[in-house]
Order: structure tokens, then sequence, then C-alpha cells
């Protein structure tokens, strides 16, 4: 699946947990009026990785 984002100004990469080579991350996406994020957590769901928030 792709989403066309059209233009992005900046972004902001906010990490909780790194992540290694052969993990399974999954990754979640929601927006609001200004902004698009996308959430990566472990295949499990339980630990966070990073919170990716693209600004308009």
């Amino acid at each position: 699946m792709y989403i066309i984002l059209g233009e992005i100004n900046e972004f902001e990469i906010m990490y909780k947990s790194g992540a290694k080579l052969g993990n399974i991350v999954n990754c979640y996406y929601t927006n609001d009026d200004k902004n698009h994020y996308v959430v990566m957590k472990s295949s499990d769901g339980a630990l966070l990785h990073a919170i990716v928030k693209f600004i308009k």
C-alpha cells in the first residue's frame, strides 16, 4: 500500500527503542489536519520502536 502525502515541509523522528536487522516491525498510520504519523511497533505490539511525524 502506498500513501501519497503530497508536499511535506519537515519531519520529526522520535526514537523509543532500537530495532535490529531481522526484527519484524509493524507500522501504523494516522493523520490529523496538519500532520501524518507513522508508528512503528514490534510484531506483538508490546514494544514501541519509533514515531515519525510528517508536517505539511
